[in-house]
C-alpha cells in the first residue's frame, strides 16, 4: 500500500523549525469554570429520547439556541431540540414534540468561592444547574408557532442600530441567538451598545414562555441521552491541562 493509501494522522506545517501539537491548560481558575460552563451551555447536539423503556431511540437535534451573559451574575442558555428543523415532517417517522434544556451558570458564587479560597480551587466544577425536558406534540404546539414567528424575523437577516449611550448597570454584557434552518443556519451574538428592539422583545417573549414550560411540566419519560459532542468529563480534564493524549 502507498504511504498515500494509508490513514495517516494529518501533519501541520509550517515556517517554523518546529511545530507543535500543544492543549495547554487555562492558567486561571476563573476562566477554566467559565471554558467547562460555557460547554454546557451549547451543547448538546443532539439529545436522544425513550418514552417507554422497550419503545424505540429518537433523536432530537438542537435547532435554537439562546444564550445571555449577565455581567458577573450568569449565563443562562436555552436550547430547543426537534426532530425537524422546520416541523414539517409527514412521513410519520418521529414522535414528536420538543426538548427543551435550560443552564444557569451561578458565576457570582463561583466568584465568591474563589475569593474565599484563595487560589486553592483547584479541579473543581461550576455551579451549574441543569434541566432538561420533553414535550409531547399536543403540549408543544404553541411553543413551535412562537418560534416559527421569530423565524420570519430571522429569514429577513439580521441587522442593529447602535445605541446613542450605554446606560449604567446594563443587564447583559452578550446575547446569543443560534438557529438551525433546513436551508442552513443563523446565528448572531452582540453586545449592549447594539440593538435590534423587535429581535429583542421576540427572544425576551419566548424565554419568558420556554421558562413557564418547564416551571410547570410535570410529564415523565424513560430515558434521556445526552450526546455530547465531547464526554464533560474528558472537556474539563483538557481544560485543566491533565487529559491523557
Amino acid at each position: 500500500m502507498l504511504e498515500s493509501e494509508r490513514n495517516c494522522k494529518p501533519v501541520d506545517n509550517g515556517n517554523a523549525e518546529y511545530v507543535n501539537e500543544v492543549c495547554r491548560p487555562i492558567p486561571f481558575e476563573m476562566l477554566r469554570l467559565q471554558s467547562i460552563a460555557d460547554f454546557y451551555t451549547e451543547e448538546p447536539p443532539i439529545i436522544s429520547i425513550r418514552l417507554k423503556e422497550n419503545d424505540k431511540r429518537y433523536d432530537f437535534e438542537q435547532v435554537l439556541r439562546i444564550r445571555i451573559w449577565k455581567p458577573n451574575q450568569q449565563t443562562i442558555s436555552w436550547s430547543v431540540y426537534s426532530e425537524d428543523r422546520e416541523w414539517d415532517l409527514e412521513d410519520g417517522q418521529g414522535i414528536g414534540g420538543i426538548v427543551i434544556r435550560r443552564v444557569v451558570w451561578d458565576r457570582a458564587k463561583d466568584t465568591n468561592r474563589i475569593k474565599t479560597l484563595q487560589g486553592k480551587l483547584i479541579n473543581e466544577w461550576p455551579n451549574l444547574s441543569i434541566q432538561n425536558i420533553y414535550l409531547n406534540p399536543i403540549i408543544s404546539t404553541p411553543l413551535v408557532s412562537d418560534i416559527k414567528v421569530l423565524d420570519i424575523i430571522l429569514g429577513k437577516g439580521i441587522s442593529f442600530e447602535q445605541r446613542n449611550k450605554l446606560g449604567e448597570g446594563h443587564e447583559w454584557d452578550e446575547y446569543e441567538i443560534r438557529r438551525v434552518f433546513d436551508w442552513g443556519s443563523v446565528q448572531a451574538i452582540w453586545h449592549p451598545f447594539m440593538q435590534n428592539f423587535e429581535l429583542q422583545n421576540l427572544i425576551n417573549n419566548l424565554i419568558k414562555v420556554l421558562d413557564e414550560y418547564l416551571e410547570k411540566s410535570t410529564e415523565i419519560v424513560f430515558k434521556m441521552d445526552l450526546d455530547y459532542s465531547i464526554p464533560t468529563q474528558l472537556w474539563k480534564m483538557l481544560v485543566e491541562g491533565t487529559g491523557a493524549f
